[in-house]
């Protein structure tokens, strides 16, 4: 069987597959548990026409007609086949039913199982756009200063280094001779 299962990256080494393929939820078993009981109602219909059938030839007929006998065994025969029948499809229902819900179930948890996925995707949308925005507020921190406050600080810093600058070119410019 064709494996086609949709996965998307959404993390770092993290992938979630997006589709439930319908060997997932649909089996052979559903379709042959209809097949068999499709197959055992034509059945029924099938014995219940004949028996009407022969119902209507056995009221048509007298008692004493020579193959009134044949009829009426042909007749109980098709009504015991007839009720046999009925009782074996009452029970295949009733086994059909329990096999259906079976069928249900494994529907229900594909369902679910879609739904988890969603919420799950939903979950790491969220996380990732919470990421986004910690990201860019951090950047925008980084990055976007006031140009005048910063040049402010540089001309205030670098006046202290030229002063600084100074008062060292003067101590220097006197030498121990200059104190002798």
């Amino acid at each position: 069987p064709l494996d086609q299962k949709i996965e998307y990256d959404v993390g770092y080494n993290q992938k979630i597959q997006v589709n439930t393929m319908a060997s997932e939820v649909f089996g052979h078993g559903l379709d042959r548990d209809i097949d068999d009981l499709e197959r055992a109602i034509n059945k029924l219909t099938d014995i219940d026409a004949t028996r009407r059938d022969l119902e209507t030839v056995m009221k048509g007929m007298s008692e004493d007609d020579p193959k009134y006998n044949d009829i009426r065994l042909k007749y109980e025969a098709a009504d015991k086949a007839y009720n046999y029948m009925r009782e074996s499809v009452h029970n295949m229902f009733g086994s059909t039913i329990t096999k259906m819900q079976g069928h249900l179930n494994t529907t229900n948890e594909a369902v679910t199982e879609n739904g988890t996925r969603s919420q799950r995707l939903d979950l790491i949308s969220n996380r990732l756009m919470d990421q986004r925005s910690n990201f860019q507020t951090l950047k925008s921190e980084n990055e976007d200063i006031d140009i005048a406050e910063v040049i402010i600080q540089l001309t205030g810093t670098e006046l202290t280094y030229n002063s600084a600058l100074m008062a060292t070119g003067k101590i220097m410019q006197t030498s121990l001779m200059n104190y002798i």
